[in-house]
C-alpha cells in the first residue's frame, strides 16, 4: 500500500513540477473516540490518529520560493518569502492552511529554503476527521526538519503552533485536540489528553476482535461557517457566570448543582453536556486501564463502552445541539444491527462523520447494510470504512 502511494506521489510530482521529489511525509487524520466539544473547555479527550491522512512529496529548491500543490485542484501556488501572507487569510482555497503555518514560522524568525510540496490526501475534507489539522501539522513538520533533527522537534509545541494558526489565521476557535492527535499519535493507542494542562498518556486498545468503522455522511460542513464558534462563546459565557460564585478554572470543573446559577436553558444544556461528557471520558479510561487480554468479561466491557458512546451522541444531539438528521440516522440504525456495540457522531458535528465499534465477525455485513439504509433514508451516498490506529506525523 505504502509503495503504491509513494509511486503515485512520484508520478504526480513529476507531472506537476517536471522534477522528482526528494522526501515523503505523512500526517494522519484523527478520530475522537469520546470527549466531544470539551477540548476547549478544559476537559479530557480520547482521540487517536488513523491510517488515512495527507501525504506530501517534497523537493528543496535553489530559488527562494515556496511552491504548493495538492490533489484538490492540481494547481501550483507560488509564494515568496517576503510576500504579505495576510492576503490569504480570507481565501476559500486550501492553501490558507499551509500558508498560515508559513506565516507563523516567519513570525518566529524562521528563514526557509526554497521548497516544492505536493500534497495528496485520502482524507475526506470537511468530514470531521481533521484534514485541516493534518495539513497544518504536516507543513510545520516539513519546515521544522529544514533546521532541526527529527528527535529535536518538540511535537507538543508544534501542535500548539498549529492550533494558534487555526485560531488566529484561519479564524476557527478550536481547541488543541486535533493538532495534538496528529502530532502525537501512537500506533494501537488512544491518547488520553488533558486539554487544560496538556498532560497526556497513551492507553492501549486491547480489543483485537473489534473494528472501528467510520461513516462519512458526505454532508460537508466548514467549522468556520458553522455554529462551532457560537458553541464556544456560549461555554465561555457559562464559565464567566459561574466564576462569579465558584473557584473553577474551566467549565469541566463545574457540577450539576451549579447549573441553577446560569440564567438560560441554553447555557444549562451546554454546560450539562460538558460536565457529563468529561465524566464519560473518565469512565472509559478506567475501563480501558483495567483491561488485559486474558479477561473473560471483554464482551461486557465492550457493552459498557458502547453505552457511553450512545450516551455521548444523545448529549451532543439534545444538550449541545450539534448533531443533524444524517448523523442521527447512522447512530439509530446502528443500534439495530447485530454486532454493533456503540456508535456516535465524532468531530464538530453539523455533518461530517460518525464512528461505530463493531465485532470483526459482523463488519462485512455492517458496512454495506448501514450504507444502504443511510442512502435510503437521506438520498446521500456515504463513505464507510474501517480505520486502524496509527502513529502521528512522520517522514516515510
Amino acid at each position: 500500500m505504502m509503495e503504491t502511494i509513494k509511486n503515485l506521489l512520484i508520478e504526480k510530482f513529476k507531472f506537476i513540477y517536471n522534477d522528482l521529489p526528494q522526501k515523503f511525509f505523512f500526517a494522519p487524520g484523527r478520530v475522537n473516540f469520546i470527549g466531544e466539544h470539551i477540548d476547549y473547555n478544559g476537559g479530557k479527550v480520547l482521540p487517536f490518529a488513523i491510517d488515512r491522512g495527507i501525504y506530501a512529496a517534497v523537493k528543496f529548491l535553489e530559488k527562494d520560493v515556496i511552491q504548493l500543490c495538492s490533489n484538490i485542484d492540481e494547481k501550483i501556488y507560488e509564494i515568496k518569502f517576503d510576500d504579505d501572507l495576510d492576503q490569504y487569510r480570507n481565501t476559500h482555497l486550501w492553501i490558507k492552511y499551509p500558508i498560515g503555518i508559513i506565516q507563523a514560522l516567519k513570525n518566529q524568525g524562521f528563514r526557509f529554503k526554497g521548497i516544492a510540496i505536493y500534497y495528496w490526501s485520502n482524507l475526506p475534507v470537511g468530514s470531521g476527521l481533521s484534514s485541516s489539522a493534518a495539513i497544518e501539522v504536516l507543513t510545520a513538520y516539513v519546515f521544522y526538519l529544514q533546521v532541526k533533527a527529527k528527535n529535536q522537534i518538540d511535537r507538543v509545541q508544534m501542535a500548539i503552533l498549529c492550533q494558534q494558526v487555526e485560531n488566529q489565521y484561519i479564524g476557527v476557535k478550536c481547541g488543541i485536540m486535533d493538532q495534538f492527535s496528529v502530532a502525537m499519535g501512537k500506533k494501537n493507542h488512544f491518547i488520553l489528553l488533558d486539554t487544560h494542562s496538556l498532560e497526556y498518556e497513551y492507553i492501549k486498545f486491547l480489543f483485537p476482535n473489534v473494528s472501528i468503522v467510520v461513516i462519512n455522511t458526505n454532508k460537508p460542513r466548514k467549522l468556520s461557517d458553522s455554529k462551532y464558534n457560537e458553541r464556544r462563546t456560549e461555554c465561555n459565557l457559562s464559565l464567566e457566570i459561574l466564576q462569579k460564585n465558584y473557584k473553577i478554572k474551566s467549565l469541566v470543573e463545574a457540577s450539576e448543582e451549579m447549573l441553577n446559577d446560569l440564567n438560560s436553558e441554553t447555557l444549562k444544556k451546554r454546560t450539562l453536556h460538558v460536565i457529563q461528557e468529561n465524566r464519560r471520558v473518565q469512565n472509559i479510561k478506567q475501563l480501558l486501564n483495567s483491561l488485559d487480554v486474558s479477561r473473560k468479561d471483554l464482551e461486557e466491557v465492550l457493552q459498557q463502552i458502547g453505552k457511553f458512546l450512545y450516551d455521548s451522541h444523545e448529549s451532543l444531539k439534545n444538550y449541545y445541539e450539534v448533531s443533524c438528521y444524517e448523523l442521527d440516522v447512522i447512530v439509530e440504525e446502528s443500534k439495530k444491527i447485530s454486532g454493533v456495540y456503540g456508535a456516535r457522531m465524532t468531530g464538530a458535528g453539523f455533518g461530517g462523520c460518525a464512528i461505530a465499534i463493531v465485532d470483526k465477525r459482523n463488519v462485512e455485513e455492517y458496512i454495506p447494510l448501514i450504507a444502504k439504509i443511510y442512502r435510503e433514508r437521506t438520498n446521500l451516498i456515504p463513505d464507510v470504512f474501517e480505520v486502524q490506529i496509527e502513529d502521528g506525523v512522520n517522514e516515510l
